[in-house]
């Protein structure tokens, strides 16, 4: 998709087609998921993973261009995941290290500037899986994106791609961008029929947050 900054490790990991280790994570902040992501499954495991990071914030951008360089298996995208390629606006976080910022005006949280956002790139999620991935690989899917998370679980349910995920890591923001519980019930049932596993422990990746604080 034309407009949207790929960064990429000087080298592809070399595994045979359709047994590769997928990390796709979205909502990639400064890098701490990244982090988080070796932790909860051990550094020397993490290695093995072809690492894609999605963040459309372009605060981000550079800290991600120098992780990029530095680890051949690390692919950045400066881009927001949704359920179509184009573009949105996006909120800003004014209170830290814009972390709360959104696509959704509608957040309650994170005091985001609702009068000046700025405009991202968007991908679909559902589109990028099946041009870049297959159904045979392993595939760990981690969402921190402050609410777009309902939208783009759906789609990729009603699209048949989020059967191809093995694995879940997530935090949920539905009582954050005023979804329902009920609601919320609803989009976590359709993780488990399409067979993915789903961590019970929420995804946080904060103690490794490199991000400066804004005052």
């Amino acid at each position: 998709m034309s407009g949207i900054v790929t960064t990429r490790g000087d080298t592809a990991i070399p595994r045979e087609l359709g047994h590769r280790r997928i990390f796709i994570d979205c909502g990639a902040h400064c890098g701490c998921s990244m982090k988080q992501f070796q932790k909860t499954i051990g550094s020397s495991a993490g290695k093995d993973y072809e690492i894609h990071s999605f963040e459309c914030n372009p605060e981000f951008a550079p800290l991600w261009v120098n992780a990029s360089e530095a680890n051949s298996n690390v692919h950045f995208h400066n881009a927001a995941v949704w359920t179509n390629n184009g573009t949105m606006d996006f909120f800003l976080c004014t209170v830290s290290t814009h972390d709360g910022s959104s696509l959704l005006k509608e957040k309650k949280t994170g005091e985001i500037n609702k009068t000046a956002p700025v405009t991202v790139e968007t991908v679909d999620l559902n589109a990028w899986l099946r041009e870049n991935a297959l159904e045979t690989d392993e595939i760990i899917l981690k969402l921190d994106i402050e609410g777009a998370e309902y939208a783009v679980l759906e789609h990729l349910f009603n699209e048949g791609s989020l059967q191809w995920v093995n694995r879940l890591l997530i935090e949920w923001h539905w009582h954050k961008v005023g979804i329902s519980k009920q609601e919320h019930d609803r989009v976590v049932s359709l993780v488990y029929e399409a067979g993915v596993s789903l961590d019970e422990k929420e995804w946080c990746a904060q103690e490794h947050c490199v991000a400066k604080y804004k005052n």
